[in-house]
């Protein structure tokens, strides 16, 4: 009875540490046969925390939480003033940005390039390869926006629908493609025909070494619709400093790395109509920065208790809920796209932007599982020529206190504005406007 009992355990054991070890396998579990060895992926970290975060095993689905705490979701998260605040400048300063022509912003926006003329514009192309890889992606999994399926995420069939948009893929007759792009290969071989994990998957570029960092970025084009959907971003800084246990060195990092660069060279890929961009979705905001600034709209506005359903909750550009949330992360990545792209996108700006919960919070399936999105509108900007030519543009800087000022001449009112920004570690702390007649 003991052997068999010191037997069994022992057999517990070792499919406890083969199970661990399944799991943490860079997210690769590798299945030997008679022929060659093959693969399937499992959850990875980033993944798992989105399908479960009670601890509960893996056939067992979480007891659904409270319709306010969900997803990233609590509108009792609540932003402080000064964050509010701080990016409320930052959202203003990037409007200006956006509305300015290349050369323009480049005057007012510290170019770590030191071009000359000034610019603004990414110094990247799409041939500069990087690691980057184009990964295999569901389809119909990702790119259906439908709101009666259940066997999907996000659900904007509504919203897709009155703003004229497909809410389908490619695949099932609409007119989505959905992409993976990854920074590892995921077909990456050893010399015995095993795949080698990303950890252990380096590069090179102008002779210098680097290692992938298993960063992703997904995300859908709608070339015909004039749409993109952010789906979902883990930039290489973040998965870098997971994957390989301590913070990165900047220069340990892919220097093509920002969502807004690579979404951007899919957009215009054999694109017809490039300059035909007139909406950008965040499907499915997590971000721990931006959910409060939503959450903080809300509570500032006493006619809202909860963010409702499409047609959502609409602030225009000029307003303060506008820039707060153009100046959080998620509105970031779209002005840079649109910042640093002006020669194929033209000179475009947000007029507005629409934050809703998609559809299944009233499907009456899935109430408890509702996710926050966001819309943005995107416009050309309407140029004003100057009646008695008195335009200039001058840039004003003060090194020692890293304020940099943009100055605008006068217009057919007579008046010259001045924009002051103080920055302190590439953040705007303060802005001031002077209009003198």
């Amino acid at each position: 009875m003991k052997i068999k009992l010191l037997f069994l355990v022992a057999a517990l054991a070792a499919l406890a540490i083969a199970s661990a070890s399944e799991h943490l396998f860079s997210g690769i579990v590798v299945v030997k046969n008679d022929t060659k060895p093959t693969a399937r992926r499992v959850p990875g970290l980033f993944d798992r925390l989105k399908i479960r975060t009670d601890g509960s095993p893996d056939d067992t689905p979480p007891p659904d939480p409270p319709l306010e705490v969900v997803n990233g979701w609590d509108k009792n998260d609540i932003a402080a003033q000064p964050e509010a605040d701080a990016k409320a400048v930052k959202g203003h300063f990037a409007t200006c940005l956006l509305k300015a022509t290349d050369e323009e912003a480049g005057k007012a926006w510290p170019d770590p390039y030191k071009r000359t003329p000034k610019s603004a514009r990414s110094p990247f192309k799409p041939t500069q390869h990087w690691f980057w890889h184009e990964a295999s992606y569901d389809q119909n999994g990702a790119c259906d926006f439908t709101d009666a399926t259940r066997t999907h995420t996000d659900h904007l069939q509504k919203s897709l629908s009155a703003l004229g948009l497909s809410y389908m893929p490619k695949t099932m007759g609409g007119d989505i493609v959905c992409y993976s792009i990854e920074h590892s290969d995921e077909h990456a071989e050893d010399e015995d025909g095993y795949p080698t994990p990303y950890q252990d998957q380096h590069y090179s570029v102008n002779g210098e070494k680097f290692g992938a960092t298993g960063a992703w970025y997904r995300f859908g084009i709608d070339q015909k619709g004039g749409a993109i959907h952010g789906l979902s971003h883990e930039a290489p800084a973040f998965t870098a400093a997971d994957n390989w246990g301590r913070r990165p060195h900047a220069n340990e990092l892919p220097h093509l790395g920002k969502a807004s660069d690579i979404m951007f060279f899919y957009w215009a890929r054999a694109n017809p109509n490039v300059r035909n961009l007139r909406y950008y979705f965040n499907v499915y905001v997590i971000n721990h920065e931006t959910n409060p600034l939503i959450a903080k709209i809300i509570h500032d506005d006493p006619q809202l208790d909860d963010l409702p359903d499409w047609p959502g909750v609409k602030f225009h550009e000029g307003s303060r809920e506008f820039n707060m949330l153009l100046g959080s992360p998620v509105g970031m990545t779209l002005a840079y796209m649109i910042l640093q792209h002006k020669a194929e996108l033209g000179v475009k700006h947000m007029t507005d932007v629409t934050v809703f919960r998609d559809s299944a919070a009233y499907a009456g399936h899935e109430a408890a599982k509702a996710k926050v999105m966001m819309v943005w509108t995107i416009k050309d900007v309407e140029r004003v020529e100057d009646p008695q030519g008195e335009r200039e543009d001058e840039e004003m800087t003060d090194a020692r206190l890293g304020v940099r000022g943009f100055k605008t001449g006068r217009g057919e009112r007579g008046f010259t504005r001045v924009h002051e920004f103080r920055m302190r570690d590439g953040r705007v702390e303060r802005e001031s406007v002077v209009e003198a007649f």
